[in-house]
């Protein structure tokens, strides 16, 4: 990402994305920082560092990474997302901004776009209606008020047109009161009618009966 910015950082640290799923992160940096740390008597110890398995899945990923071509694929969906996302602002006031680069994206709510007044309480609500709808976002920022999205780099041009047309169906519901905000209800039962969908197709143990869920919900 660093590079879309025009720097070249001192020290780059890489997270769980590198192991796409498996627990794996790496530190890179220059060799004179490298022997810098060494060379000032500081030791460090990790259980795992450097394990082979590890080793060999971060390879896979970088395997993966090239031989699917995803590099390219993310940019070709990244800007189809950016461009439906900014087709929705132009249909939803609530949209106060979109911002990002590649498949990372904000999408910022706002209850006044002269204002900026943070829309908390409606990216909560966007958010919870999202899932029921089988869409995992999240809501961050210091106020509350940005969803962000960050799917992973196999997703398809397919995949954006649901997401985002899913996304228009649940801002056309949102309620227009504050006061009328709470958890998506209504969105319940459909959630729970796919999850006993996919259950029933795959098989999966006995657990609790859908009477059970259905009080919860």
């Amino acid at each position: 990402a660093f590079e879309a910015q025009g720097v070249v950082p001192d020290i780059v640290t890489i997270g769980k994305p590198m192991g796409n799923g498996f627990p794996l992160a790496a530190v890179v940096t220059n060799r004179a920082i490298a022997e810098s740390f060494g060379a000032c008597g500081m030791e460090y110890f990790n259980t795992f560092g450097g394990g082979p398995v590890a080793c060999r899945v971060g390879m896979a990923v970088l395997e993966a990474i090239g031989t699917d071509g995803l590099l390219q694929s993310v940019e070709e969906v990244g800007a189809l997302l950016l461009r439906r996302l900014q087709e929705l602002s132009l249909s939803h006031s609530i949209i106060g901004d979109v911002r990002g680069h590649g498949l990372f994206m904000g999408v910022e709510l706002v209850r006044d776009r002269a204002t900026k007044e943070p829309a908390a309480a409606e990216a909560e609500w966007v958010c919870e209606a999202l899932r029921c709808r089988g869409v995992l976002v999240n809501s961050d920022g210091i106020y509350g008020n940005v969803f962000k999205i960050k799917p992973p780099l196999c997703i398809s041009k397919e995949h954006i047109e649901h997401f985002c047309a899913t996304l228009n169906d649940v801002l056309l519901a949102l309620p227009s009161s504050p006061k009328a905000l709470s958890a998506p209800q209504s969105e319940v039962p459909a959630a729970l009618q796919r999850v006993r969908e996919v259950v029933q197709q795959h098989g999966v143990g006995a657990g609790p009966s859908w009477s059970d869920w259905e009080s919860i919900g």
